[in-house]
């Protein structure tokens, strides 16, 4: 059923986790956004779903197999129908694979560029004609420092990351003079969550906070188009480059 009445911007955020995900479905809906949150499972999504409308807050949780083109369509419509048709894409779906080349499986490489990729052309598909209605928009896409340039054991995460940033350029400049704001931010660093904790065992202050990266995704949002940005990199004060 439609929420009679709302008076506010739709965003639309795929690869919900408890990271950057959930970071950006918190600042937005405290900004006053109707946040729709997509994953492929469904465990953690409803967990937020419960915590974030207990609050206040607009949020609906959407399993979403953000490769698969009836699927992703399917979810934009209920979307669209549920509130209204997005102003704000941000494509936050990834995988990431460190392994050395030739132990890289077809299988493996085809699943990295399908998530990353592919899941962005449909979903940035399927949202494009609606902004062109209303006379803008903003997507961004989440990039990696792999999709500048590719270090060793990096194939296909940074091949992913690579054909991410062409289509983010692509659109940016086909759909920018129409009044879509097309962002490519590129993330040089680790993000302080659990793989940085467990993993990696990367101190937080050496860690990207997500709470400070939604902050600035919101700021890319409301830029007036006058000044736009397209590419913008964020790294920790410690980062080298």
């Amino acid at each position: 059923m439609p929420d009679a009445g709302l008076k506010r911007p739709v965003a639309v955020v795929s690869g919900l986790g408890p990271g950057l995900g959930t970071a950006l479905s918190r600042r937005l809906c405290s900004e006053g956004f109707a946040v729709a949150g997509l994953a492929r499972s469904k465990g953690y999504g409803l967990e937020l779903e419960r915590e974030l409308e207990a609050s206040g807050a607009r949020f609906k949780f959407y399993t979403c197999d953000i490769t698969d083109e009836q699927t992703v369509n399917n979810v934009l419509g209920r979307i669209a129908e549920r509130w209204d048709a997005p102003s704000v894409l941000i494509h936050n779906a990834g995988q990431l694979l460190i392994k050395p080349f030739v132990e890289v499986t077809p299988e493996a490489f085809e699943s990295m560029w399908r998530v990353t990729a592919l899941g962005a052309m449909l979903s940035a598909r399927a949202v494009i004609p609606s902004m062109l209605e209303r006379g803008g928009g903003s997507i961004i896409f989440t990039g990696a420092t792999a999709g500048i340039r590719g270090s060793a054991k990096f194939s296909a995460f940074a091949s992913a990351k690579f054909a991410l940033r062409g289509l983010a350029q692509s659109l940016a400049r086909e759909y920018g003079p129409q009044g879509i704001h097309v962002v490519h931010a590129v993330l040089d660093g680790i993000m302080w969550g659990g793989i940085s904790r467990e993993m990696v065992k990367v101190p937080r202050e050496d860690c990207i906070e997500p709470d400070s990266v939604a902050e600035t995704y919101l700021q890319l949002i409301r830029q007036d188009r006058s000044a736009w940005s397209h590419e913008i990199d964020l790294r920790p004060s410690k980062e080298t480059f």
